[in-house]
């Protein structure tokens, strides 16, 4: 296998700056309101320099533009609708400010191909590795006490990064592979667990799955290991666990239903232009007040941002240009991750951390957890999940365009084309 060292070395000084970026980018987004703007902002410019640079010393990569640039042009005539018609012009263009950052780390993961795979999949580690740990001082600092315990919003990030970050700790020295990979799963098994987000736990549930299945080993053990560990403390405080299941199990103490039904009558009202991206909230006081509610339920009243299912919340805010831009180009990269498992080259658990068919597994496994997450609590308001969307796009795309490129009778290099 070659060594991201040998990459580096091998690499001009554009995709170095671009390889960077991409490095250090992804842990100053994972960490949020911990890392400074400026230092977020810079790592994110390192990306954008680094993509300019590369484009215009191609070195030999043309032949991957012509498949890169569709999914952009996919999501800008999906989008622009709902920006004509949107009831607040200037919350849709807060909410599509950082739809730019996304488009330009997902034509630098294209280019930046295995190296940047490699780059990806050690920030993955990094990353998770950093809010387990911040997450678990939290709650060891405040006593076990489940109801507490602060979390991150962005705790959904672990199972949706786990399946890379596994790829990752591969790619690292035997000794310090065999320290961090035991240590990582169960903090991530308990993080995710006391935070007490129902998405991050259906995320978790895939995550788990996919990963004993696709692994075993050290792995499945982790992850067994992990599940214990998070049980035990959490039944330290065995009262605040009891009464956040009781909740959980009610739906009609669920706030989401009432923002479901809301998001669905914004859709039916505007079908076609939806109410405009980032609109959501500010509409919705007034929506839930006049729609029909179940007998006995009542709704969350007031300023809520975002309508805790992303599929609702894409029917509402972009109506149906912007939901089927973004269903295509998922549906299309998933339909292409299978046939890459089935179909590709090499074994899948082979002891190459960068083969294509390993990926693709990793990726297809990270993008059923993200997938189960958006029916709870994603939204693109956040420009964390704006990011790690096109993250993901991007590390999927490399993979087709890799394919693409390969001929499966003769593995020789061919120009990639669009199926």
């Amino acid at each position: 296998m070659t060594t991201l060292a040998t990459e580096a070395n091998r690499s001009s000084p554009s995709n170095i700056l671009l390889l960077l970026g991409l490095a250090t980018s992804l842990p100053s987004i994972a960490m949020g309101s911990s890392i400074p703007d400026f230092i977020r902002d810079a790592t994110l410019m390192l990306i954008a320099v680094g993509v300019i640079w590369c484009v215009a010393t191609p070195d030999g990569r043309e032949q991957n533009r012509s498949l890169m640039f569709w999914p952009i042009l996919l999501v800008l005539l999906g989008v622009l609708p709902s920006l004509f018609n949107s009831t607040d012009l200037q919350a849709s263009q807060e909410t599509l400010g950082f739809l730019p950052i996304g488009f330009v780390l997902f034509i630098g993961i294209c280019i930046a191909d295995g190296a940047g795979r490699t780059v990806i999949a050690i920030a993955a580690t990094t990353s998770i590795l950093l809010i387990a740990l911040e997450v678990t001082i939290q709650h060891l600092s405040s006593n076990g006490s489940v109801a507490d315990t602060p979390h991150p919003i962005h705790i959904m990030i672990l199972p949706m990064l786990l399946p890379i970050a596994v790829i990752g700790i591969e790619t690292l020295p035997r000794k310090l592979a065999l320290l961090v990979g035991p240590l990582l799963v169960p903090l991530v098994v308990f993080s995710v667990i006391t935070s007490w987000s129902p998405g991050a736990w259906a995320g978790l549930i895939i995550v788990g799955i996919g990963l004993s299945i696709w692994r075993g080993g050290v792995v499945r053990a982790s992850i067994g290991c992990g599940f214990i560990l998070a049980m035990l403390l959490v039944a330290i405080d065995v009262a605040d666990a009891q009464n956040r299941l009781l909740s959980l199990a009610d739906p009609m103490s669920d706030e989401r239903i009432g923002l479901w039904l809301a998001a669905m009558a914004m859709f039916l009202e505007h079908p076609f232009t939806g109410i405009g991206a980032g609109a959501f909230g500010i509409a919705y006081p007034d929506v839930v007040s006049m729609i029909q509610l179940p007998d006995g339920y009542e709704a969350g009243s007031g300023f809520i941002p975002w309508a805790h299912n992303m599929y609702l919340e894409l029917l509402a805010e972009y109506g149906l240009p912007g939901f089927l831009a973004y269903a295509i180009i998922t549906a299309w990269l998933l339909g292409k991750l299978v046939a890459q498992i089935v179909l590709g080259q090499g074994r899948g658990r082979g002891d190459d951390p960068d083969d294509p068919r390993h990926w693709a597994v990793a990726l297809l496994i990270s993008w059923l957890a993200i997938l189960t997450m958006a029916m709870l609590d994603l939204s693109f308001h956040r420009h964390w999940v704006v990011y790690i969307y096109w993250l993901m796009v991007g590390l999927s795309f490399s993979i087709v365009l890799h394919r693409s490129q390969t001929s499966p009778a003769r593995g020789t290099p061919q120009s990639p084309t669009i199926p």
